[in-house]
């Protein structure tokens, strides 16, 4: 039996979209730079997942998050360049939940074992998401749910059918697109939405793997100068000692390669 064509066709008009995508993100110093942030984190994701030897469950759950974070990161990016925005966004809203997690476990990584092993009951007590982003908030001194506000506002406009998710849709004249479209407007929102998601799960994954080669500190020490550079340009802050990151970056060359 043939594969039914409109399943082709869709498929060709959404590769067709990515060029036009791709050519308005190469237009942009802004996109661009989040471009490279976007791939770097895949990048990061993949190579520290993979790197080494699992030495025991917790270290098995990190490296497998970082897999469930690359499948999510490749997906959505395709998606957004493929004309999908909406889809895009929810798969952003798993990104944003992992960043979380990730996040509260880099706090206290005994939390990683109880993740891992608690029966359901008692995992919902600890791990339901609202909890995990109440308790992050709590712990940074953060009013007013903020973790929760950009939950809720992808959850309302990708996450669940909603009134308001239609604004994702909406043609210029006052009708919706069904299948992929180009829409600057959209490529901004979105890239920007994931490219922020990103590399704060990069900053915290990083954190997991030890100094063991020259090959580790180096993708570590080009991510915390990427994490640097791009939170300078975009939030006027460079958070992260340059001192100490030299110090690593020369540490590089007393390791052994892998």
């Amino acid at each position: 039996m043939a594969f039914p064509q409109n399943l082709v066709r869709a498929h060709t008009e959404s590769e067709r979209l990515r060029g036009e995508s791709i050519s308005a993100i190469e237009a942009s110093e802004d996109l661009s730079f989040h471009a490279h942030v976007i791939e770097r984190t895949a990048n990061l994701l993949y190579f520290l997942g993979h790197d080494g030897e699992i030495k025991n469950d917790d270290d098995r759950v990190i490296r497998v998050l970082g897999f469930r974070g690359y499948n999510d990161v490749i997906t959505s990016a395709n998606l957004i360049l493929g004309g999908y925005y909406q889809p895009a966004m929810m798969i952003a809203r798993d990104l944003l939940e992992l960043n979380f997690l990730l996040d509260d476990f880099t706090r206290d990584k005994s939390q990683i074992e109880k993740w891992r092993t608690l029966p359901p009951k008692e995992y919902d007590k600890i791990f339901k998401p609202v909890l995990v982003r109440d308790r992050l908030d709590q712990l940074d001194g953060f009013s007013g749910l903020k973790r929760a506000s950009i939950y809720k506002l992808i959850s309302s406009v990708a996450g669940h059918p909603s009134p308001a998710g239609f604004q994702m849709l909406l043609r210029p004249d006052g009708n919706y697109f069904c299948g992929p479209f180009v829409e600057p407007k959209s490529i901004d929102a979105c890239w920007s939405e994931l490219a922020k998601t990103v590399i704060q799960i990069g900053g915290h994954f990083q954190k997991f793997f030890a100094l063991t080669s020259k090959e580790v500190v180096m993708a570590k020490v080009e991510y915390l100068e990427l994490q640097n550079r791009w939170l300078e340009r975009f939030f006027g802050k460079a958070p992260f000692d340059v001192t100490k990151i030299a110090e690593m970056r020369s540490m590089a060359d007393q390791l052994p390669p892998r």
